[in-house]
C-alpha cells in the first residue's frame, strides 16, 4: 500500500511517497509495525532526512476525533485529518506522542514503542461519509 512518509530535512519537512506492506483494511497495529519498513524505504530515497511521520497516499480525508489513554495513565483527545479510522487513530497517537515528547518521531524503536503503550478508546467521525 503506498504511504506518504514526511521527513525533516533540517528545518524544512519533505513528503516521501513509498510502498509499504500493509493489509487491505489496515488496524492500528498494523500502521505501527508498518513504521520500519516505511523510514527504511523513504530514507533510500532521501537519505539526509529524518523520520518524522506517516500517512497513507490515497483515501480521502475527513476529521475524527480520536480518544486514547496514554501509558501514564493521562487521557487524551485529538482532532485528526484521515482516510480510515485505524489511520485516524495511528495519527492521533502519533501527535500526542510527539506533543509530550515521549517518542521523538526519528527514533523508531521508542516511537514504536510508546506508541504501542497508547490505549485508543474511541475514534468518531467528525465530517461527512466519503463518497465510495
Amino acid at each position: 500500500m503506498r504511504v506518504k512518509v514526511v521527513q525533516l530535512l533540517g528545518r524544512v519537512y519533505a513528503d516521501v511517497l513509498v510502498d509499504v506492506e500493509l493489509p487491505e483494511d489496515p488496524v492500528y497495529a498494523d500502521f505501527v509495525a508498518a513504521i520500519p519498513s516505511a523510514a527504511a524505504a523513504a530514507s533510500e530515497a532521501n537519505p539526509t532526512g529524518e523520520f518524522a511521520g506517516m500517512q497513507l497516499a490515497d483515501g480521502e480525508r475527513v476529521d475524527w476525533i480520536v480518544e486514547g489513554v496514554a501509558a501514564n495513565g493521562s487521557p487524551w483527545k485529538e482532532p485528526v485529518e484521515a482516510a480510515t479510522e485505524a489511520e485516524a487513530a495511528f495519527l492521533a497517537a502519533c501527535s500526542v506522542l510527539e506533543q509530550s515528547r515521549a517518542g521523538r518521531p526519528s527514533n523508531i524503536p521508542r516511537l514504536m514503542e510508546g506508541l504501542g503503550n497508547q490505549a485508543i478508546r474511541s475514534v468518531v467521525r467528525e465530517g461527512p461519509v466519503p463518497a465510495p
